[in-house]
């Protein structure tokens, strides 16, 4: 259909898409992760400043504008009472969003040079009784655990677009949160990164690709070149992650595993694989040991500060859980009659206030 033609459309249809358009806006801002959409605009806010200040070019228009447009149907979905669609294109235009930010403001806040901490790190993980070098060691004479452990690491990549179409009937809350406690969770990470800059455990002991043969993620050796190209004078965006400490793998395996949490049947397989991607962080992400306590403890601060901003703030109560739905208990009905499901879901069907529980 051309530009043109949609000049011939009927009235009633435009004033009824405005209308969605109008109603639908105040609702989704106060339904949406609207905590984590002020840190986004923040950052990008900062992200242009320094961009003009240090002399990097960033133009991002065709991701801005799909941000947008995701955006704009998730406003009309929610003025025509379709919530559930609405959140699952709102959630989808944060991460696009936090692709489009993120990593950037990183790769500027990595060239501003500041003293590098591995020394430090290092220092913290032998005071702690952690021998790093051991522990590099036993997992290189283990190199199908490190397999497995390598393909964990990278679900990071694959577990947000999972959990939001699972959560989004599961439990829309949780959701919220986990979105939110992320986006805290960079900021906070990508603040520690400015002031704490590192290279990593496998640059600081010297160790090459040929002493670890079998492994298969490079990045351990691939990010101390970014980081060093950039604090030479290097203007060139690095898309992949190079925060040392605190490690956001670590926080996301924390967040990960506190939303899989409120997923049926599937959630505990959910909350198994965060536990190894929490332990692959060390021999296939390359970092501290302190990286690690020091990401699940920003991870459980984050999520402290999305509950009670949410609690504070709320207007209207969020979406129930498809589970307390008529249609979700239906479903969970027939799901009971497979003896693993029946297993994995404990206790009687959850439901609204409005209706008795049904087991």
């Amino acid at each position: 259909m051309s530009i043109a033609s949609f000049a011939t459309l009927p009235k009633p249809m435009w004033e009824g898409v405005l209308v969605c358009l109008r109603v639908g806006l105040p609702e989704l801002w106060e339904r949406s992760s609207r905590l984590a959409w002020m840190i986004m605009i923040a950052c990008a806010v900062l992200l242009a400043v320094l961009c003009l200040a240090m002399g990097f070019h960033y133009a991002p228009f065709l991701i801005a504008a799909q941000v947008a447009i995701l955006l704009a149907i998730a406003v009309g979905l929610t003025g025509a009472g379709w919530l559930r669609p609405a959140l699952i294109l709102e959630i989808a235009a944060i991460i696009a969003a936090t692709f489009l930010v993120v990593p950037p403001l990183c790769s500027i806040l990595a060239a501003m040079a500041m003293p590098l901490q591995d020394a430090a790190l290092a220092e913290i993980d032998r005071r702690m009784g952690i021998d790093w070098v051991a522990i590099a060691f036993w997992f290189r004479a283990h190199p199908e655990l490190s397999r497995v452990l390598c393909a964990v690491y990278g679900s990071n990549i694959w577990q947000p677009a999972l959990l939001l179409l699972a959560l989004t009937f599961a439990d829309p809350e949780r959701l919220r949160l986990m979105i939110t406690a992320s986006a805290i969770t960079l900021a906070i990470t990508m603040f520690g990164f400015f002031l704490i800059p590192a290279m990593g455990p496998y640059w600081y002991f010297h160790f090459t690709p040929a002493d670890f043969p079998d492994a298969i993620n490079v990045m351990p050796w691939e990010q101390p070149k970014f980081i060093e190209g950039l604090r030479a004078g290097s203007r060139e965006m690095v898309f992949s992650g190079i925060v040392e400490f605190p490690s956001y793998h670590a926080a996301s395996a924390i967040l990960f595993a506190f939303a899989w949490s409120s997923v049926p049947v599937i959630g505990v397989f959910g909350i198994l694989l965060n536990v190894l991607m929490l332990v692959s962080t060390v021999p296939v992400g390359g970092h501290y040991i302190i990286d690690i306590y020091a990401g699940a403890a920003v991870a459980i601060v984050s999520l402290s500060l999305a509950k009670r901003y949410y609690r504070a703030t709320d207007r209207i109560p969020p979406l129930e859980p498809w589970n307390r739905t008529r249609e979700g208990r239906r479903a969970l009905a027939v799901l009971r009659k497979w003896p693993l499901v029946s297993a994995l879901i404990k206790g009687p069907v959850k439901t609204s206030s409005k209706e008795p529980a049904t087991t």
